[in-house]
């Protein structure tokens, strides 16, 4: 790819995550193969391979928000007047925040995200996969969140004495076993997982929890 312009290339990404999405929301994942997806975005299979090393990483990819989205919520949380927020108000902003994260996965077929979560969380998982994972929630979104947090504390908007580090992780974790419990379960929908991440959050922030 040395001779192909940066526009050239992104636009490849894009054909190649848009053949992917069509044809993981068909087949899952084990039944998509790397030359269906290459052969629908119109590239060869070994051109592929030096955008994406497997269809894992394609697929996070394609469920995690993109650089561009995480910044826009970065500014958008920076921008916000937090003095006159009632815990309420804050409640529906950290939910509203967290929740968009993984609002793409409840829009896909439950049997799908679940062989997903199977194959991450597998033993033979590739650490680069793992670590996509961890970077996105233990660094990016956790110092989105963490920043945010400071400002309330700042502003003594939170009453509770808490890091907001370990605040925002504690946020972020439990999205995580929420939608767990969407995806393993099976019991809850994208709006009853929403009220009860909603109702974990203001327990805790006002030291329910």
């Amino acid at each position: 790819m040395s001779n192909v312009t940066n526009e050239e290339k992104q636009e490849t990404r894009l054909r190649i995550q848009k053949a992917a999405k069509e044809i993981f929301l068909k087949k899952g994942i084990k039944g998509a193969s790397v030359r269906e997806i290459a052969k629908k975005a119109g590239i060869g299979a070994s051109t592929l391979y030096g955008y994406y090393s497997s269809k894992e990483l394609m697929f996070i990819e394609i469920i995690l928000p993109s650089i561009k989205i995480r910044n826009d919520l970065n500014i958008q949380l920076n921008e916000l007047e937090v003095i006159d927020l009632n815990i309420d108000e804050v409640t529906k902003i950290l939910t509203d925040t967290v929740f968009s994260l993984p609002i793409s996965i409840f829009d896909i077929d439950q049997k799908i995200i679940k062989e997903f979560h199977s194959v991450l969380f597998s033993i033979s998982s590739s650490d680069e996969i793992k670590n996509i994972m961890k970077n996105f929630m233990e660094n990016e979104m956790k110092v989105i969140i963490a920043n945010f947090i400071k400002r309330l504390l700042d502003e003594n908007v939170i009453k509770v004495k808490i890091d907001a580090e370990e605040f925002a992780l504690y946020i972020l974790n439990s999205m995580r076993m929420v939608f767990l419990e969407y995806i393993i379960i099976g019991d809850l929908t994208k709006e009853t997982s929403y009220m009860k991440l909603k109702n974990i959050i203001r327990m805790s922030l006002i030291g329910k929890l």
